[in-house]
């Protein structure tokens, strides 16, 4: 039976294939055909060994999908996703965007990169770490960080973020937000050292970055309970036709604290966090400022019972951990990842916006 594979968010049929042609289809569609692979619905298939190098691969969803062995360099990865993915013995040596890339979830043993600093490639051994609700996503990769396309060793984010102390991007303040959130260091590169370099046998052997992070720094409880990442990095079909967003409406139950407010601008490129120190629901619409188009989330982050979160299909909510204090982090103009009922796959459910939300 043949399989077809759609463009996402619009859903128009790519082109389809029997199941043991798709690698060889997929290939050919990419090098020939398009001459990039962007914005495609891959989610769960068997890509293992497949060559991709050098090829656009943004905001292409793999989803659940085998790459093990695949040969992803000198790849560009601005809002692809690896969610949940096996990636082992894959070549990530000179892929751009990285640090743009959601690899939440997925494997990544012997994952080959290309060390900038020392020039030579390198071979993974941990498993990758996100740290979020930064302003700036940062994926923590053994004993290097990348944050959107930036890629280096951990002992040299010190001195980069002096060098950005007049530049007007988030960089200026990066540095001060990421001690602050780990406040029993005295600098976080030194604190990294101790857990990413150190302790990388124990990683090694089966320990995660993100359990030894909480173990070991003893990271205080989050007051925010609920934590809104807007990234606006989807850029339409043609991957030129991306736009500013608007905050049309919030709504939230009375005596919520949020500071997302009506008429908030979320320009293109832009990645803006919003939090609510409140267990309570939270409810949200964005507009196009160009298109009009209006997206709509929800997020709850009760003491009581799981987090929840939707984007009703078209607003990009990523993955999410169903404990703990709530971060949802939403693409507007994507498919969802995720939905009201299910933390870590899309089967479509959500409630009616703004249900059982009280506002007073």
């Amino acid at each position: 039976m043949a399989i077809k594979i759609y463009r996402i968010p619009s859903w128009d049929l790519a082109f389809e294939c029997e199941p043991e042609e798709l690698t060889m289809v997929l290939m050919d569609y990419a090098r020939n055909d398009c001459h990039h692979a962007r914005n495609l619905c891959l989610s769960g298939f068997d890509l293992s060994d497949i060559d991709l190098e050098g090829l656009d691969l943004s905001g292409t969803n793999f989803y659940r999908a085998n790459l093990s062995n695949a040969n992803l360099k000198s790849t560009r990865l601005s809002g692809t996703c690896f969610s949940h993915a096996t990636l082992d013995g894959t070549d990530l040596c000179h892929a751009r965007g990285i640090g743009e890339a959601d690899f939440l979830g997925a494997t990544m043993h012997h994952v080959r990169v290309y060390d900038q600093e020392s020039k030579k490639t390198r071979t993974l051994v941990c498993d990758p770490m996100h740290i979020s609700g930064l302003g700036l996503p940062v994926l923590v990769l053994d004993d290097m960080l990348a944050v959107g396309c930036y890629f280096m060793h951990i002992t040299n984010w010190q001195e980069f973020i002096k060098e950005k102390k007049n530049d007007s991007s988030p960089w200026q303040n990066l540095w001060e937000e990421l001690r602050k959130a780990f406040p029993l260091t005295d600098k976080f590169a030194e604190y990294y050292s101790n857990i990413l370099l150190e302790q990388i046998p124990i990683l090694r052997d089966g320990y995660s970055g993100h359990t030894m992070l909480r173990s070991d720094a003893d990271v205080p409880a989050n007051d925010e309970t609920l934590t809104v990442i807007i990234k606006n990095d989807y850029k339409g079909p043609d991957g030129k036709s991306g736009e500013g967003l608007t905050v049309a409406d919030v709504t939230c139950n009375a005596g919520m604290a949020s500071n997302m407010h009506v008429s908030d601008i979320i320009n293109l490129g832009e990645t803006k966090t919003y939090s609510a120190k409140s267990n309570a629901r939270m409810f949200f619409k964005l507009k196009g400022l160009s298109t009009g188009i209006i997206y709509q989330g929800g997020a709850t982050s009760p003491h009581c019972s799981d987090n929840s979160a939707t984007g009703y299909g078209v607003c990009g909510l990523d993955t999410y951990n169903a404990t703990g204090n709530g971060s949802f982090t939403f693409h507007p103009g994507r498919h969802d990842y995720a939905d009201w009922s299910h933390s870590d796959s899309y089967d479509g459910d959500s409630p009616d916006y703004g249900k059982d939300c009280d506002p007073g």
